[in-house]
């Protein structure tokens, strides 16, 4: 303190005398004036700064849940602004993605917030680059002037890939084996991985904690001595955040393939023929560790029966049926306990292998699968059969319903039919194979074969323009404004409110104005105390004085989807509050029926059938698009009788 105390001092000194003056003034106050005095000139400075800070451009900071730089699929966005910003601006993201905005540390009554908050219903597809445009972008003091545009763009996270299928190729595999597939990243909702066997055989398939690791696990022991392949194939998929379902599937990509052999039985080498699927005129052969002595070959047992003779080369033995094995026929070899080979060595117990002779064709795997839901429109319909097939035969017995015309393709034993012009959305389609497919070495297919799947959803949606509503009350003039808006009729909020009119009954006790005839209460009123709101006929007045509306009453999902396939949107009457009833009379003693938060929202659009919508896409003049499941909307929809007015 002294040495401040000096530099004082030595400032004083400096100065010019007049400021010396002022100085001495000052001190002539008492203490409590000089710090009046000095409070003055901080609040002051403090509004000069939070002047230039109110004049700054605002700052945006984007934040989303990643990884390695790219955005989680499952993760909302967050855009935190350095001042409140309008929630009147119009944003956009490119490719579209079905979800909910939500405006966080908000200054309500401004309709200001600071952070705009995105919930997406459906995961985010992955390596993919999306694009958020916000348009009409205002900050607190530059509403009613001409918005800024801002973009801001990011990338998704890639789906998995495979690190390694075990065990490696060239293993001798027990039969069983279980094979493991390694990713590189969690699969949690990226991908769908599907496994396809030649020979084919059933297995159960796992997904461990970490999602990183598949175990494939053989229902049943693999057939020793058999040659299996192995194909992976990845499809990207985007799936519903809530649910898990898979609403879009792409087309699968070969990503992984190996093959194995599996370990022989002791003391044979090889054997042929094993597995499945044999030639009925197939020779049998076996190679043993040792060459046989003389006369062991003949036994060899077999079960059933098989007449023929063997031909011994070195420690390779060949027998050869004097007539073709039968169809669909498990043959078991048997080299019985004590059989003897030419370096003194025999079998300490009985050797059998098995083998099963081919039988009529059998179709072993389908993609799209059975009962499979979000499959593309472009895809392909792939089936793949468990033996060789006359590939017209096929092609002729393939049928899909409802109809589609298309080319064929093969790619080993599988039959590709790619349609001539996309599927429909939103319908389920059966592909069915007729009995009779002929083989090329075995027997034709002795029955039908039919599995269904589902196309990805369908969506119609108008470019309806969002409005704020500008007035605490003023929900239904907003939406009607947005409806008129997409029809090319450009009004206020006020103009409209010119036509609706006002009924001046004040509220006392349980006797109120009609919304069935003019809005009630005061616009910037509070909800159900000093102002309520308006009804269907009104609003149907006021938009008639520049389109042709219609009212509906009591009226179905699909009524207000069937006018928006025609292109006229809907201002439907809900609740945004406890939807409770509050209903009074009129002067004349007409009841109204009224609920507590009654609110307005213009529906624009709607995912899935027209028939059977399973979500309503609505614009809501206090929180922007909204997309709801048909029965929240039903639901909120019904509590003052689903009622609306269209615009056409």
């Amino acid at each position: 303190m002294e040495k401040e105390a000096i530099l004082t001092h030595k400032t004083l000194d400096a100065m010019p005398h007049v400021l010396k003056e002022r100085r001495r003034d000052f001190l002539m106050f008492s203490p409590a004036m000089r710090l009046v005095i000095l409070g003055s000139v901080a609040v002051g400075a403090a509004i000069a700064y939070g002047a230039v800070w109110l004049t700054r451009p605002p700052h945006v900071a984007l934040a989303y849940e990643q990884t390695e730089g790219k955005m989680l699929a499952n993760s909302p966005l967050v855009f935190s602004f350095s001042k409140p910003m309008s929630r009147q601006a119009d944003i956009r993201i490119e490719p579209p993605i079905t979800g909910n905005w939500q405006y966080e540390n908000r200054l309500s009554r401004l309709h200001l917030s600071r952070t705009f908050r995105f919930e997406p219903m459906e995961t985010w597809l992955p390596d993919t680059t999306y694009t958020v445009t916000f348009e009409n972008l205002h900050t607190v003091i530059d509403i009613g002037n001409t918005g800024s545009t801002a973009q801001y763009s990011f990338t998704t996270q890639s789906s998995p890939n495979v690190v390694s299928l075990a065990p490696e190729s060239s293993e001798a595999l027990r039969p069983d084996t279980q094979f493991t597939l390694t990713l590189d990243a969690p699969n949690s909702g990226l991908a769908t991985f599907d496994f396809l066997a030649d020979p084919a055989f059933s297995f159960t398939t796992t997904l461990n904690e970490q999602r990183t690791q598949y175990l494939l696990t053989p229902t049943e022991p693999l057939d020793q001595g058999t040659r299996y392949a192995l194909e992976v194939r990845k499809s990207n998929i985007r799936v519903m955040r809530d649910t898990g379902e898979v609403t879009f599937s792409g087309e699968p990509e070969l990503v992984k393939q190996s093959a194995w052999k599996v370990a022989e039985a002791p003391g044979v080498a090889d054997a042929f023929p094993t597995g499945k699927d044999v030639k009925v005129d197939a020779p049998i052969s076996l190679t043993f560790t040792s060459e046989p002595l003389d006369g062991q070959l003949e036994i060899i047992t077999s079960d059933p029966s098989i007449v023929g003779t063997w031909k011994k080369e070195a420690a390779k033995a060949t027998f050869t049926p004097s007539e073709k094995l039968a169809y669909a026929t498990t043959y078991t070899i048997t080299i019985p306990k004590g059989f003897t080979t030419v370096d003194g060595g025999y079998f300490e117990q009985d050797a059998s292998y098995e083998f099963t002779t081919i039988g009529p064709v059998i179709p072993t795997a389908y993609s799209p699968s059975s009962g499979q839901t979000g499959v593309a429109v472009d895809r392909t319909i792939r089936v793949t059969f468990d033996q060789q097939v006359d590939h017209a035969s096929a092609q002729g017995k393939f049928f899909l319903s409802p109809e589609a015309s298309g080319s064929f393709s093969w790619d080993g034993l599988t039959m590709i039919f790619t349609p001539t012009v996309s599927l429909a959305l939103d319908t389920t389609y059966t592909a069915k194979l007729q009995s009779g497919i002929v083989s090329t070495i075995g027997q034709p297919s002795n029955r039908e074969y039919a599995w269904s799947f589902t196309t990805q959803p369908s969506m119609v949606k108008l470019a309806v323009p969002y409005y704020h509503q500008m007035r605490a009350l003023s929900c239904e003039v907003a939406a009607l404004r947005m409806a008129l808006a997409y029809k090319g009729v450009e009004v206020t909020e006020d103009q409209l409110m010119a036509i609706v009119g006002y009924d001046p009954t004040p509220h006392q006790g349980n006797v109120w104005g009609n919304p069935h005839a003019a809005f009630v209460g005061s616009i910037d009123g509070r909800q159900s105390t000093t102002g309520y709101g308006v009804y269907w006929e009104p609003i149907a007045r006021a938009g008639a004085a520049y389109r042709e509306t219609e009212i509906i009453n009591n009226a179905t999902l699909q009524r207000l989807t069937e006018e928006i396939e025609k292109g006229n949107p809907i201002v439907v009457w809900g609740n945004a509050g406890s939807g409770t009833r509050v209903d009074w009379y009129t002067t004349a003693g007409q009841k109204v029926i009224a609920i507590n938060g009654e609110h307005t929202r213009v529906v624009k659009g709607f995912v899935g059938s027209k028939a059977n919508p399973t979500k309503i896409i609505v614009n809501d003049p206090l929180y922007g698009e909204i997309t709801y499941t048909a029965s929240a909307f039903e639901a909120n929809w019904s509590t003052l009788g689903k009622n609306g007015v269209i615009v056409k």
